[in-house]
């Protein structure tokens, strides 16, 4: 809510859904905060030890304050990181379609899905088919 949290450790989960929002376009088209918020209830409702999410939002400089006001408006209270300089895309090159811009990562930290299940239902069911598959393993 507009203040540094301290993180957890990312390391202690089994997966993680990492999404990058860059600065392109409608902001809180793009955000989709209402389906985010269901996708991290349903996670922990089905899963014992569901992945964390990870939100990258990289907001123009004018536009963090808007930003800030559309988390509190949509009473999102998940922690996300504020890349103001835009490093973490800077270091892994995201594709431009926001398609392609959220991954479930595996405990090694290895890219396991590509694909926005805010965007897309069918995706988010895959993610959930492969957490279940392979905590099963």
């Amino acid at each position: 809510m507009g203040k540094d949290t301290a993180c957890v450790d990312l390391y202690s989960y089994n997966y993680k859904i990492l999404l990058y929002v860059d600065s392109l376009g409608c902001t809180s088209c793009r955000l989709k905060l209402p389906e985010w918020k269901k996708i991290i209830n349903e996670s922990d409702s089905v899963f014992s030890k569901p992945p964390e999410f990870i939100f990258f939002f990289q907001p123009k400089q004018r536009n963090e304050r808007e930003l800030q006001q559309i988390f509190r408006s949509n009473g999102f209270r998940h922690p996300v990181f504020i890349d103001k300089e835009n490093e973490i895309d800077k270091l892994n090159n995201f594709p431009s379609n926001p398609e392609y811009q959220c991954f479930l990562i595996d405990k090694n930290n290895k890219v396991v899905i590509v694909g926005n299940p805010s965007l897309n239902k069918g995706i988010w069911d895959l993610f959930m088919r492969t957490i279940t598959a392979r905590n099963t393993e």
